[in-house]
């Protein structure tokens, strides 16, 4: 299973299998990631668009994903949100490309 950007929303998930003993037989899918990279950084934006209930953003930003909150933050209150969503994603990448460049030198490895 490949996956691109790093989620704490997820972390411990492949761990559920071993509560059920019929999944416990079964063989886990190899995990393949997240990505640390600028591309890891854009995945794990677009995934808190509109996906950001406060306790969970208060977690996230107990966690060192401060930064990310802010961004998505910015993007969404400014109307980059749509503009992003009009773009193809080479281009969304392209725009965001500084941002994320920056972001992932920040964000907890």
């Amino acid at each position: 299973m490949r996956f691109a950007g790093p989620d704490r929303y997820w972390d411990g998930w492949h761990d559920f299998g071993r509560l059920s003993a019929r999944e416990a037989r079964r063989t886990q899918p190899a995990r393949i990631g997240p990505r640390r990279d600028e591309l890891g950084t854009f995945a794990t934006v677009i995934s808190r668009f509109a996906h950001l209930p406060p306790a969970y953003e208060e977690a996230l930003r107990a966690l060192g994903e401060g930064p990310v909150a802010g961004l998505v933050h910015e993007l969404e209150g400014g109307g980059e949100v749509e503009r992003l969503a009009a773009m193809d994603v080479i281009e969304g990448l392209g725009h965001l490309w500084p941002r994320l460049q920056e972001l992932t030198k920040v964000l907890p490895a």
